[in-house]
């Protein structure tokens, strides 16, 4: 619950203590894992000291959130269809977790792959940010016109005057 709280307030630093403490006492806790996977693959830069570290653990906590979805129990106020809307989200994530590390390796072939990945398991709720990052992938890796058509959807999906659709917008226009 502390882990979830603190994701609220947007206390990364404290969500990872949090996702690492329940991950202590219960290892295959798929929510811990994705949840710590995410944090630590979305605040490892380049000049991390320890960045091929952390990003071994992220990847090692994506790889077995994946595993362990079909763990979660189902709460009984959802419906079978709303539960399995949450493990595909999950799922989704998690392998946006895995392009993002991918992207910070400069592996842009598995980052396509695993971007492509989680669209096909969030389908019409994939996020414009997975969508500006899948174009930016094809960008880097030299296909322009898949890019060009990935970047709109990510306009597309994205809200008027967030810092998504401007980033979209400039990389349609570069």
């Amino acid at each position: 619950q502390a882990m979830g709280l603190y994701q609220a307030a947007n206390n990364p630093d404290k969500t990872l203590e949090m996702a690492r403490a329940v991950l202590k006492y219960d290892p295959s806790n798929a929510v811990a894992l994705l949840t710590a996977a995410q944090m630590l693959a979305e605040r490892t830069h380049d000049t991390d000291l320890d960045k091929d570290d952390r990003l071994a653990e992220a990847s090692a906590n994506a790889e077995n959130a994946l595993q362990h979805a079909g763990d979660v129990a189902k709460p009984p106020s959802m419906t079978p269809e709303q539960f399995a809307a949450v493990l595909s989200q999950l799922r989704g994530t998690a392998h946006e977790v895995l392009g993002t590390i991918a992207f910070k390796k400069l592996d842009y072939f598995t980052d396509i792959k695993e971007y492509n990945a989680a669209a096909a398991e969030e389908k019409e709720h994939t996020d414009a940010v997975v969508w500006l990052r899948l174009s930016v992938s094809h960008d880097k890796s030299g296909d322009y016109s898949t890019a060009l058509a990935i970047v709109q959807k990510a306009i597309d999906t994205s809200e008027p005057n967030t810092p998504v659709r401007q980033l979209a917008e400039q990389e349609k226009a570069r």
